[in-house]
């Protein structure tokens, strides 16, 4: 009896495990030679818009950039996405091909992915961050789909032709922002810290809120596309198959300081001119690819 009983688990141990998509030998593999890891922080005003947003690289210190008295401005980019979405190669077309090549200094993009099948999906704060938003800047939300990118959370990148418009980007760039970012931090593998300091060259007398993503750049796996972007550039034509096999996924948000996707509050006392609000050291958890 007992003899028989263990086999009987071996082979229901064997069926359970030949059926996880986790051991499954058609799974495809996340690759990626040059991966960078970054900081991005961006701070919102009392209506939950983006006052300015700074990026660093992992390990290392970024100070206030200045432009004259004020801080260097730039202007945030949520791109909702998915590997599974057939339109989405249309916003990383814009970004870093319209935008990046002579105005990488003016915006700071993040990528939040959804799906079952999409290994980045960054669940569950990317489905909340997408309704709230969408309930915020649309007039019927529930039609709100992907790809979905809001610009400083304060309204909707819309589709021009066969891309997004990128002067609706550079027209929101202001000369500079009252508000400056410092970014310090510590990061491993899976989980590490983050220091940032921000300093005010105006009363704001109100909570302000901020949010720290953890992102990763350079990770290779297929996309799906049916955009068609340009006949002369093969990277982003649609391939027989639809898909792009070897896509660069960029700016992967795959960890946020805290669990609330509008952010950590900064206090009403903590946001006069001439202060400096510190956070201290923010622990934070991310997904290793």
């Amino acid at each position: 009896m007992k003899k028989s009983f263990l086999l009987a688990s071996i082979a229901f141990v064997l069926s359970i495990t030949s059926c996880n998509t986790l051991v499954d030998d058609t799974i495809v593999s996340i690759g990626g030679e040059d991966r960078m890891t970054r900081v991005v922080v961006a701070v919102f005003d009392s209506e939950g818009n983006a006052i300015n947003v700074q990026e660093a690289e992992a390990n290392t210190e970024k100070d206030y950039e200045m432009v004259d008295e004020n801080f260097k401005h730039r202007v945030l980019i949520e791109d909702f996405t998915g590997t599974w979405c057939v339109n989405c190669p249309r916003v990383t077309y814009t970004i870093e091909k319209l935008l990046e090549p002579e105005h990488h200094d003016k915006f700071v993009a993040v990528a939040l992915h959804n799906g079952t099948n999409d290994p980045f999906a960054f669940v569950p704060y990317e489905t909340e961050l997408h309704g709230i938003l969408a309930n915020k800047l649309a007039e019927n939300p529930i039609l709100i789909a992907y790809p979905f990118s809001p610009l400083n959370r304060s309204e909707i990148w819309t589709r021009e032709g066969s891309h997004y418009d990128p002067l609706q980007v550079l027209n929101m760039v202001q000369e500079s922002s009252p508000v400056g970012i410092r970014i310090d931090s510590d990061l491993g593998d899976t989980d590490g810290s983050v220091t940032v300091s921000f300093k005010f060259n105006q009363d704001y007398n109100e909570p302000l809120k901020y949010i720290v993503y953890i992102v990763e750049d350079g990770l290779v796996y297929p996309q799906q596309d049916s955009s068609k972007i340009g006949d002369t550039d093969s990277e982003w034509y649609k391939t027989s198959d639809g898909q792009i096999a070897d896509f660069v996924h960029n700016a992967v948000v795959k960890g946020m300081v805290g669990t609330d996707v509008l952010g950590t509050t900064i206090p009403a006392n903590e946001t006069k001119a001439g202060q400096i609000f510190t956070t201290g050291r923010l622990n934070v958890n991310y997904k290793i690819y």
